[in-house]
């Protein structure tokens, strides 16, 4: 009997499974920037243990605020690798649409890649300095 190909494989389990078959190849990249799968593999970790360190339960939700980068990668599937919902915020709308849609949405966290602008860099801040 043949082995069954479209069993699902998780997440994590798929990019470990790469780092460990070959550590340098490039698993991403955006302009000039690339990353291999050993790289993606510990960073995801580490964002994931953030995640979990921060108080975000499985279902839990993150938002993630980021323009096409590695790090928004990088938070994005370290979300995934906590068991938590990511919740994309669009980076390109004005600090006041990201701002309401994320009091709406229920997010435990808020992750912000610093290049997305004073404006959204702003809404965080105000945002924390209210506790939310």
């Amino acid at each position: 009997m043949a082995p069954d190909t479209t069993a699902f494989v998780p997440f994590c389990t798929a990019v470990a499974a790469h780092a460990a078959d070959n550590p340098e190849g490039i698993a991403f990249q955006v302009d000039d920037r690339a990353m291999n799968w050993q790289t993606l593999h510990e960073r995801v970790g580490q964002v994931g243990q953030a995640v979990r360190q921060q108080g975000v339960a499985p279902g839990g939700r993150v938002a993630v605020i980021g323009l096409s980068s590695l790090a928004y990668i990088e938070c994005y599937f370290g979300t995934i690798a906590a068991r938590a919902c990511v919740v994309p915020l669009p980076a390109s709308a004005s600090a006041v649409a990201p701002e309401t849609m994320l009091l709406d949405c229920g997010a435990k966290l808020l992750s912000v890649d610093p290049d997305t602008g004073a404006s959204i860099a702003d809404m965080a801040a105000r945002l924390a300095s209210r506790g939310a």
